[in-house]
């Protein structure tokens, strides 16, 4: 079965964008085939028998043109009006997020801490809600900062969030779920002193990260979909699957 394939545009970076771009990889170089197009927002082709849209911004797209096709939607909306029988992707990030908050919390050892979160969908709010949560249930009791950013490659604004949140709230240590505008936010609080959760991307500079596997699931739900497998309607990928844990240098 030929599957269509609708990635972020090519400028969009972070590990949730890179993940899907090795997953395809992978999975042509096994010989399935694929129809990948970045960015795309037209018809779909006449050739394909499925479709995989990797993220929350093709929901629209699949109300208005998935038709008869076999789909799968990388996110789960808050409204999932119009995506009846299209197998939705919980990440289980929050299942994290209530970890991160909780490492957070031991870190700023009583100084607040923040987290930048990308727009205000259902995923992002339960991570913020979580990472909350995690912080006030290990002993956090000064203050904590939640801010969306606009779009998660909204760079500019993810440096600007991270600045705030470091140098003029106080924040000890600020955690991200927002691609390349949370890790423009990162590394404006650590030049302010602050230290910093990353998300789906390497450690590195980072006290802790969240890992997620968003290539391996990707690869799972491609091989389905071109050999016509069975999915189930929300396909979930949290802590107790395997796909999903807070790394830190002692877990690493």
């Amino acid at each position: 079965m030929r599957v269509g394939v609708l990635l972020p545009p090519p400028e969009v970076a972070g590990g949730f964008a890179d993940g899907a771009r090795t997953a395809v990889h992978h999975v042509l170089e096994r010989g399935l085939d694929l129809d990948v197009r970045p960015g795309y927002t037209g018809e779909p082709d006449a050739s394909w028998d499925a479709v995989l849209c990797h993220g929350v911004q093709y929901r629209e797209w699949l109300t208005e043109h998935r038709g008869a096709l076999r789909a799968v939607l990388t996110d789960r909306p808050t409204d999932v009006t119009g995506l009846e029988g299209i197998t939705l992707v919980d990440w289980g990030w929050h299942e994290a997020a209530y970890e991160a908050g909780r490492f957070a919390a031991r870190q700023a050892a009583g100084a607040p801490v923040g987290l930048v979160a990308g727009p205000a969908v259902l995923t992002q709010r339960r991570f913020g809600q979580a990472f909350t949560e995690g912080a006030y249930e290990n002993g956090h009791t000064a203050a904590i900062s939640v801010v969306h950013v606009r779009a998660f490659d909204d760079v500019g604004g993810g440096r600007r969030a991270g600045e705030v949140l470091a140098g003029e709230l106080n924040c000890a240590v600020v955690a991200h779920a927002a691609d390349s505008a949370g890790e423009a936010a990162c590394t404006a609080a650590r030049d302010l002193g602050a230290r910093t959760i990353g998300f789906i991307e390497p450690l590195n500079h980072h006290a802790a990260t969240v890992h997620s596997d968003i290539g391996g699931v990707l690869g799972h739900l491609l091989e389905a979909l071109t050999t016509g497998a069975a999915l189930p309607e929300i396909y979930e990928c949290g802590i107790g699957t395997g796909h999903l844990a807070l790394v830190t240098e002692a877990t690493r």
